[in-house]
């Protein structure tokens, strides 16, 4: 029912979103995750958002010094994966640098292929 409701209000709004089945979860897609990372970087500034970037970023670093200690919690991990994520996206809003971001990606990608023989 939640799912539904939330599905009809994307549509009103002409985004289209999938529902995974298997694990029951709402993939958005790329528009919707600009248009909420534009949002939140009007709503506090560029400024407070760079800071969480930081904040969200260490938080991912608490989360792996913990599992190399040997508490390992994926789910916190995968969270803050998720946080982390969030916060590149804005990063790349920002510094308006996505499409330099996808070269180093695709670069960076290429060279890490041929050092590992694929």
């Amino acid at each position: 029912c939640r799912r539904t409701m939330l599905q009809e209000q994307f549509k009103q709004r002409h985004i289209h979103i999938r529902h995974d089945e298997k694990k029951g979860v709402i993939k958005m897609n790329n528009e919707l995750m600009e248009r909420v990372c534009r949002t939140a970087i009007g709503k506090w500034g560029s400024r407070l958002q760079l800071i969480v970037a930081v904040e969200e970023m260490s938080e991912l670093t608490k989360e792996i010094c913990k599992f190399n200690r040997g508490k390992a919690d994926i789910s916190a991990i995968a969270e803050e994966i998720a946080d982390v994520s969030i916060m590149l996206e804005q990063l790349k809003i920002i510094f308006g640098c996505a499409d330099k971001v996808e070269e180093y990606i695709d670069y960076k990608i290429k060279r890490l292929s041929e050092r590992i023989g694929e």
